[in-house]
């Protein structure tokens, strides 16, 4: 089960407190070290003296240094990086930070969309070390790998093979920055301890020549792995973690191909403690926003509904397969009309029998229908 935490995250340092690790050494452990914060005592007693300048600041004192410097950064990715190495340097103060700062000014710089541009630039800003990278070359010593993890009491993972990152494609090696972002949030809004979780980049290859081509690439050069090869390694991952971390650690997949999305969350969602935050995590909400759309008075029920995508990748079929489900589970439809109560449009048109362009995922949805030209005409119809 994962453990909760609390404003302020935690208070590893104390005066009395044995450390195997004290001077410079320390300091430049950034989850053990307190920076300026350290006590005279502490400074005596952990060979800290001279090491720091002469005020000890108290931790609200380190959090307003940030937020001054936060506030000095002239772009998000600036401050998206600054952050980084805040949380490098010293992941006390970097918490007390976020959990004393507005969070509508620093989440879009944590995740999205600040994100995004992150990731695209993650060959030449500084890159943390917070996460692991595993490759196909890496088989058979995955359990090696999660081993060499400084922490050992995971409870949450978040994975990722940057098949897909938000709406720019395949990134290769650089899609890390998704699960330390959602981690992030888990802990501030969640406050999930950020101790008990790990982000991981699966690094499959990549088949944007682009990227390949910089000289600063830092991932393996090889074409995208996919399927059943793809599912196989997964499997071997996922077979490792169970092993190192145990059956209840929570694995969230993050950002994969559609196809690649839906066939992972098929093959291992009775194997093991997983779910797909894409698929599942987005119906989630949407499901229950419709839900309570249609208690109100005036509102048909669900069976009565039609209902019109704009999308119809990952996210928009994991809603629709949601909205069947529940509306089979109220009763008087099936599960057959069900679907026929939703249309789905992509980027080329409605989803319907005639195209031969379309994923499996896509087939129940994939009506003999009158085809309509647009949204619009959809609606009117």
């Amino acid at each position: 089960m994962l453990t909760s935490v609390s404003y302020p995250v935690r208070n590893i340092c104390r005066s009395k407190l044995p450390l195997a690790k004290t001077g410079m050494t320390l300091l430049q452990d950034g989850d053990l070290s307190k920076g300026t914060a350290f006590t005279k005592e502490e400074r005596d007693h952990l060979n800290l003296r001279g090491l720091l300048p002469y005020k000890v600041f108290t931790k609200d004192e380190q959090a307003a240094r940030i937020r001054r410097q936060f506030e000095l950064m002239p772009t998000p990715l600036l401050k998206y990086i600054f952050l980084a190495n805040e949380r490098e340097k010293n992941s006390q103060s970097f918490w007390r930070f976020l959990f004393t700062h507005p969070p509508e000014e620093t989440m879009p710089v944590l995740y999205t969309p600040t994100v995004g541009e992150a990731c695209q630039k993650w060959a030449t800003h500084r890159q943390s070390y917070r996460g692991i990278y595993i490759t196909p070359e890496d088989s058979g010593k995955i359990k090696d790998i999660l081993h060499n993890y400084p922490r050992q009491d995971i409870r949450c993972i978040v994975v990722t093979d940057a098949g897909r990152i938000l709406g720019l494609g395949d990134l290769g090696a650089s899609g890390l920055g998704i699960p330390v972002g959602k981690l992030m949030l888990y802990t501030l809004i969640g406050q999930v301890n950020p101790d008990q979780t790990l982000p991981v980049q699966l690094d499959m290859g990549t088949d944007r020549k682009e990227i390949l081509a910089d000289p600063l690439y830092h991932g393996w050069r090889h074409p995208r792995i996919r399927g059943p090869a793809h599912t196989k390694f997964v499997e071997e991952f996922v077979a490792a973690v169970k092993e190192v971390f145990g059956e209840t650690c929570l694995v969230q997949f993050e950002d994969f191909e559609m196809e690649t999305a839906f066939t992972l969350l098929d093959h291992f969602r009775w194997r093991c403690n997983c779910f797909n935050d894409d698929i599942e995590g987005t119906a989630a909400v949407a499901a229950a926003t419709l839900a309570s759309a249609t208690h109100m008075e005036g509102v048909p029920d669900l069976k009565n509904q039609k209902i019109i995508f704009i999308g119809a990748g990952s996210a928009a079929t994991g809603i629709a397969n949601l909205i069947v489900d529940m509306a089979v589970s109220r009763g008087g439809i099936t599960k057959e009309q069900a679907y026929k109560n939703i249309i789905m449009f992509d980027h080329k048109g409605m989803v319907h029998a005639g195209r031969k362009d379309l994923y499996d995922f896509n087939k129940p949805y994939m009506h003999n229908m009158e085809v309509y030209g647009s949204v619009l005409e959809g609606v009117k119809k």
